[in-house]
C-alpha cells in the first residue's frame, strides 16, 4: 500500500502506529510497577498521577486504598457518568517484572508474571494490535 504523504490515509495510518507504540510504552510502564496483592500503593499513585494530567481528572484514594477518579466528558453530548471498574494487583511472582515485546507480543522476561490481566485493561484502549501472554 503507498500512501502519498500529508493524505488523509497517511495521517490515520501515523496516528493509529504512534498510538499503538505510545500504547505499548504506556502498558510495559504500567507492568514494570510491583504490584502484588496488598501492596499496590505505587501502581495506584502512578495512575492516579497520569489521570489528573493526561485527563484532567479529580482523584482521590479512598480509606480502602481504592482510586476514585471523575474524569469531565470531552467533546461529548452525554452527560451521565460511566464507571469503569479494575483491580491493581497482580499474584505472585509480580515485583520486578521485565516486559519484552517480540513479534507483536508482549511477554514477561520469564521469571515472573506479566500482570497485565487488569492493567491492560487499564490503558483505556483497545490494546492496538498486540498480545499480551
Amino acid at each position: 500500500m503507498t500512501l502519498n504523504k500529508g493524505s488523509l490515509s497517511s495521517r490515520m495510518f501515523m496516528e493509529e502506529t504512534n498510538m499503538s507504540e505510545r500504547m505499548v510504552k504506556n502498558l510495559c510502564e504500567m507492568v514494570s510497577i510491583s504490584s502484588e496483592s496488598g501492596e499496590e500503593k505505587e501502581f495506584i499513585e502512578f495512575l492516579k498521577t497520569k489521570l489528573q494530567q493526561e485527563f484532567n481528572g479529580r482523584c482521590q484514594v479512598d480509606s480502602y486504598g481504592n482510586l476514585i477518579c471523575k474524569i469531565p466528558p470531552k467533546n461529548s453530548p452525554v452527560s451521565e457518568p460511566l464507571m469503569l471498574a479494575a483491580h491493581a494487583d497482580t499474584v505472585k511472582p509480580g515485583k520486578g517484572v521485565k516486559p519484552v515485546v517480540r513479534n507483536g507480543v508482549i511477554y514477561s522476561s520469564g521469571d515472573t508474571v506479566l500482570g497485565a490481566d487488569c492493567k491492560g485493561g487499564d490503558r483505556g484502549d483497545s490494546g492496538g494490535g498486540y498480545k499480551c501472554t
